[in-house]
C-alpha cells in the first residue's frame, strides 16, 4: 500500500492508525466499523473454482504420438 492510498483511507475514516508506537517500530492499522461495512458492500462476486486444467488439443496430439 502506498502513502497516498493510506492517507485516502484514513481521511475517509475507513482505517485508523495506532500511534502508540513509533513509526519506525511499525504502527498497526485497524479497520473501522465503517471500513468493515465498505468491505462487505464492495466484496467481489465469487467465481467457481476450476476443477481440472484443460490441455490444449495440440499438446494432446503431440503427447499421443511419442513412444520410446
Amino acid at each position: 500500500m502506498n502513502v497516498a492510498t493510506l492517507n485516502a483511507l484514513i481521511k475517509r475514516g475507513l482505517i485508523q492508525v495506532d500511534t502508540t508506537t513509533s513509526l519506525y517500530q511499525g504502527q498497526r492499522l485497524h479497520v473501522t466499523a465503517e471500513g468493515r461495512r465498505a468491505l462487505v458492500q464492495h466484496r467481489p462476486a465469487t467465481t467457481p473454482a476450476r476443477t481440472a486444467a484443460v490441455t490444449p488439443p495440440a499438446t494432446k496430439q503431440a503427447a499421443v504420438g511419442r513412444t520410446r
